[in-house]
């Protein structure tokens, strides 16, 4: 991908004075990142929404594929308990990856709007999503 986990996770700012997610290794604070920027951002950003067809959700198995590039220290079951344990994400019954509480209200959504309205990430983010359905 074309950023590093790094510079994808210092783009997490949060609302909270000590979210839980500050603790976390920094796989996991970037799949945040990715996270809100594919749940939420489309929900911000109705352009985004209308040319990507991005839905409210991921599924289960394209979550696997996203993340198990980011899955250096914990496997995408151990990131994936953590964050539904956080309630970061909530997975339905039809397996699908929806976000949580902790997604809308520890993140700091004008920042993280910005940073996605200004950048390429979102873009490419969306094109990784779309080639792991066209590939499924």
């Amino acid at each position: 991908m074309l950023f590093s986990l790094n510079q994808i996770r210092s783009t997490l700012p949060s609302r909270l004075e000590n979210p839980p997610h500050k603790q976390w290794p920094e796989q996991t604070q970037a799949a945040i990142a990715i996270l809100w920027g594919l749940l939420i951002y489309p929900q911000l950003d109705k352009d985004i929404k209308k040319q990507w067809n991005a839905m409210e959700y991921i599924t289960l198995s394209r979550f696997h594929d996203l993340f198990d590039a980011y899955s250096c220290d914990q496997s995408t079951e151990e990131l994936l308990e953590l964050l539904v344990e956080h309630d970061y994400i909530r997975i339905d019954d039809q397996n699908r990856i929806r976000s949580g509480t902790h997604l809308f209200s520890a993140v700091h959504a004008l920042r993280m709007y910005r940073f996605f309205r200004s950048s390429v990430l979102s873009r490419k983010l969306f094109q990784a999503l779309q080639k792991t359905s066209s590939s499924s």
